[in-house]
This record gives structure tokens, C-alpha cells and sequence, in this order.
């Protein structure tokens, strides 16, 4: 199986993150590139783990922004067949904003047709 590893990041906690998820891949023979921005993702990928931090008052990252209109468009592409694992880091002293873009993330991208490998899972900063 050839994963990717993506990552949302305004602070480089996710892309650190995507970064020892690939070598802990790597030490179990499991193929995987090097981790990239979520903007810079493309659509060859069939199995994807992502990191993505929640920034400010609840919006995606820089680095995710582009990847996240796409997803947002009126004729956005279905993710038939596509994978995914999403790991939000967030803060939880936002409250209700507490890793606000992986939720929506993660809710589109079920929306969309992707099949999720496990539940996500939020992380406190």
C-alpha cells in the first residue's frame, strides 16, 4: 500500500508530526513519499493521512486553504475509492472552534465519498 501524508500547518506542530509519521511508516516497510502541504495533495493518492491544525478563530491553515476551496466548490471532484486518517491538533480553550477545520475537514471529505481507515482523532495543544 503507498500512503500519503499530508499536512495542514500555521505553527509546524501537524508537519512535524507528518514528518514522524513517515519514518514510524517507513520502519514497518510500508511505502510512503515525503509528507507535503495540504495544497500541494493531488488526486493520484488513493490512501491519505493528514494533520491539520486548526488556525486562528477556527480556519484552515495557509497551507490548506487552496485544498480546502477546492473541496468547498459546487462541482468539488468526488473521492470515490479515496482513504483517509485525520488528526486535528487544535486548542481547546476555543471552545466550540476546538479544531474546528478538522472537523468540517473530516466531514466533507465523508461527504465527498472518501472512506475514513479510523475515526479521526482531535488533539489538545
Amino acid at each position: 500500500m503507498d500512503v500519503r501524508i499530508a499536512y495542514a500547518s500555521e505553527t509546524g506542530r501537524a508537519e512535524a508530526l507528518a514528518w514522524r509519521c513517515r519514518s514510524w511508516l517507513r520502519l514497518r516497510n510500508v511505502t510512503t513519499s515525503d509528507p507535503v502541504p495540504l495544497d500541494a495533495l493531488t488526486s493520484e493518492s488513493t490512501t491519505t493521512i493528514i494533520f491539520a491544525a486548526t488556525a486562528g478563530d477556527g480556519a484552515p491553515p495557509s497551507n490548506g486553504k487552496k485544498f480546502w476551496s477546492t473541496l468547498l466548490r459546487k462541482g468539488a471532484p468526488r473521492l470515490d475509492g479515496k482513504r483517509y486518517a485525520l488528526y486535528g491538533l487544535g486548542d481547546a480553550r476555543y471552545g466550540a472552534k476546538f479544531n474546528a477545520f478538522a472537523r468540517r475537514l473530516d466531514a466533507r471529505l465523508a461527504q465527498l465519498g472518501a472512506a475514513r481507515l479510523c475515526e479521526r482523532s482531535l488533539g489538545d495543544a
